[in-house]
């Protein structure tokens, strides 16, 4: 099964668009993506037009609430979603690169003060311990701008300190999970409004659901200190297990499951800072234990 999807989501990355001439230099994600995406925004749309246009296909007697709570919102964050890989763009070149998204201006960074972190399935770029950007394996031409650079830095005889640190923490971008479901949250509380206790469950199990990220961001963290993880849940709880009974295994995209005695005690998402750092470090005393 693991095989199928990863053989499913090489084809999907493979586009001849991303390898014809001239984009030999450019990491982007496969067109295919977006199309993907924008299909599913389409569905949406369809689906929330369909319950103001033709409300008695529903069991709901308000299946217009359906669609301006649900359809359309999933429309508008999948439309924006598509729309940042297709415009997602590297332009790598011989001592510098040029990076483009839909949030951003365009950047023109050089290698001289960059520092590479190889995590599972991505590598993640730094200046001064802050984050620059990062690029998956299902990208185009994945490789070649740790290639260029290291290149680069070995020929100008540039030494980088590494920052790395010995703490693991919830990805800042996750937090765009926190604000949608605050976006939630206020659509509901308004319905509640005007349509008194109906909809009051819902907005409950958003308002917990929306509790529930808050605390896992700010709470969760994974400290490596003395052959021992000291492991905090998003209660706060904080536990710590010797490297001697930690395993870890991998999952498809890159992420990780990390054991302590046959015990799944942490799942730690592949853009993690320090990953990569903790995984050596485990290795180091355990290199069988995977």
């Amino acid at each position: 099964m693991k095989s199928f999807w990863q053989e499913l989501f090489k084809k999907i990355s493979s586009s001849s668009k991303e390898k014809s001439i001239g984009n030999e230099n450019v990491i982007r994600y496969s067109s295919n993506w977006s199309n993907i995406i924008y299909i599913l925004s389409s569905f949406y749309i369809l689906l929330g037009i369909s319950t103001f246009v033709f409300p008695d296909i529903y069991t709901d007697d308000d299946p217009w609430l359906f669609g301006l709570l649900f359809c359309f919102p999933f429309a508008i964050v999948h439309i924006y979603f598509g729309l940042y890989l297709q415009k997602w763009k590297i332009l790598v070149y011989d001592d510098h690169f040029t990076y483009k998204s839909i949030a951003k201006k365009t950047k023109d960074i050089a290698y001289d003060k960059i520092e590479i972190r190889f995590l599972g399935a991505a590598t993640r770029f730094y200046i001064d311990n802050k984050h620059i950007v990062g690029i998956g394996v299902y990208q185009s031409n994945y490789g070649l701008l740790s290639e260029k650079i290291l290149s680069f830095q070995e020929k100008n005889n540039i030494s980088i300190v590494k920052t790395n640190k010995n703490v693991l923490q919830v990805p800042k971008m996750l937090w765009v999970l926190v604000a949608c479901s605050f976006v939630l949250v206020a659509i509901v509380n308004i319905i509640v409004y005007f349509e008194a206790s109906k909809y009051f469950y819902y907005s409950l199990i958003l308002h917990i659901v929306d509790i529930g990220f808050v605390l896992y961001m700010i709470n969760w963290r994974i400290k490596f200190i003395e052959r021992k993880i000291h492991f905090r849940n998003m209660f706060r709880i904080t536990r710590i297990y010797p490297y001697e009974n930690i395993s870890y295994i991998y999952t498809q995209t890159g992420s990780v499951k990390l054991y302590s005695k046959q015990r799944k005690i942490a799942f730690v998402w592949a853009i993690t800072n320090n990953l990569g750092e903790l995984i050596y470090d485990i290795d180091s005393l355990n290199p069988k234990k995977k």
